[in-house]
């Protein structure tokens, strides 16, 4: 189905606006439906709702919500449909001609367990099969709507505000200003190239790449050298798990900051790249961008950021993994200990840097390590990509707002790396236990998001 045939039903609901919240609830409803998702365009339908809502007088925070109620309640439909029918699922159109759907959402399943709810949201052409999935291999009924609930908190936002923007955007078309183009594709590289960055760190730095084999294989006639790559090597991969990427990040992130500290002053490139970025974000400021950029830096504050560390923190504890509790916490820690110190420097990058980056960094960096661990080398890179876009975002806003130069805004992200190197470095030696995600760990998440929501009407 294309997108002349859904034209129609648009066309409809931009002439009966009163009904864009119920249509927005149905659709996310149908595209999490198992048996109507495989065969309806949920994904444009939603975007074009979301775009009537944008451009009419629907607020953001009711559309979401009726996109996060809709797809708790279709996917909570195809969940107990698969508990009550089990293997009897697959007899019933459109399973019974297609029988392929099934067998990728079972072997999904497997690989990743529970975190499979979450993921799967997100992928394609397993999205509307994998509740169903969940409900036929026996999966709690308490685990999956805890892994519901979080997950479409997550799926809302991405799904409603691009249409949403785009609807707002089309209302204030004739007073938007030129380089919001610009924006769009420079925040699209960056992005992109990260991603690049990490699949190819993640390739060349791996335990089956050729470098790693032959700087093994230097290390084994080295007696000393062998004796500390053996005892800081993972005991879970006690030959081939030194923490090898961790290295690379702090050496790679080190290097960068001190050519930063010791450039930023005298480097009349570096303060030419400065001005334009200036030049650049003064030329796009407008009230539109106000509203988005302000509503990203409540997001990226640091004291929202603390809190979100402490009860992940915490989660930590609670479940006795208290190598990663206490890496962590000293690295976040000495990452503020040093800005505290050095704040009222007259001279020095230290004082200039912005906490809220460096704290994004800290936040996304070691949740992204921390679950990366736990899956497939050659799968990692993409969890080290996805942590890029809240940072990346954060760094915009600040720029937008005019809080922090180009310059110090790259170096905050390269202070934040190299503390997160540091921890997944030292916490190798002691990872002798898997951090897996179970009931507790998705309420911790259900925990941070509403403290998100009560932080962005407080704030």
């Amino acid at each position: 189905m294309d997108s002349s045939s859904i034209q129609p039903l648009l066309d409809w609901l931009n002439q009966h606006q009163s009904w864009t919240a119920a249509a927005i609830f149905v659709i996310a409803f149908l595209e999490s439906l198992a048996l109507a998702g495989v065969v309806i365009p949920g994904v444009l339908l939603l975007f074009g709702a979301s775009a009537i809502a944008g451009n009419g007088n629907l607020g953001i925070w009711l559309s979401l919500g009726c996109a996060f109620a809709g797809a708790v309640v279709g996917d909570g439909s195809s969940f107990f449909l698969g508990k009550y029918f089990k293997e009897h699922i697959k007899e019933l159109w459109p399973f019974r001609r297609y029988p392929g759907w099934i067998e990728n959402g079972e072997l999904f399943f497997d690989r990743h367990g529970g975190k499979s709810i979450i993921i799967g949201r997100f992928v394609g052409p397993i999205r509307p099969v994998m509740p169903l999935v969940a409900g036929m291999l026996g999966m709690p009924a308490i685990r999956y709507i805890s892994a519901n609930l979080v997950s479409a908190l997550a799926w809302a936002p991405v799904y409603v505000l691009p249409g949403f923007m785009f609807g707002a955007s089309i209302e204030n078309s004739d007073y938007l200003p030129e380089g919001i183009g610009q924006l769009t594709i420079y925040s699209l590289v960056i992005i992109g190239c990260g991603y690049l960055v990490a699949k190819l760190s993640h390739w060349h730095l791996s335990k089956d790449s050729t470098f790693y084999r032959v700087l093994h294989t230097w290390v084994e006639r080295q007696q000393n050298v062998r004796l500390c790559w053996y005892w800081l090597s993972n005991p879970r991969e006690r030959h081939t798990g030194f923490p090898l990427p961790s290295l690379m990040l702090v050496l790679a992130s080190l290097f960068a900051f001190v050519f930063l500290s010791t450039n930023i002053n005298t480097s009349s490139w570096l303060q030419n790249l400065d001005r334009q970025a200036q030049n650049f974000f003064s030329f796009i400021n407008h009230p539109f961008l106000d509203g988005i950029f302000n509503f990203i830096a409540q997001l990226s504050d640091s004291r929202l950021l603390f809190l979100l560390e402490g009860i992940l923190l915490f989660w930590l504890l609670i479940k006795r993994y208290l190598a990663a509790t206490i890496t962590c916490s000293v690295a976040i820690f000495l990452s503020s200990l040093l800005l505290y110190l050095f704040r009222e420097s007259p001279v020095g990058l230290l004082s200039r840097l912005s906490e809220n980056i460096i704290h994004i960094t800290l936040l996304f960096g070691l949740s992204s390590a921390f679950i990366a661990r736990e899956i497939n080398h050659s799968d990692r890179w993409w969890i080290y990509g996805s942590a890029l876009v809240p940072i990346t975002l954060a760094v915009i806003a600040s720029l937008y707002l005019n809080d922090r130069v180009l310059t110090v805004a790259i170096a905050s992200i390269f202070y934040g790396l190299i503390f997160c190197g540091l921890c997944r470095f030292v916490y190798s030696r002691y990872d002798s236990r898997a951090i897996k995600a179970d009931l507790s760990f998705y309420s911790a998440l259900g925990i941070c998001l509403i403290t998100i929501i009560l932080f962005r009407f407080w704030a």
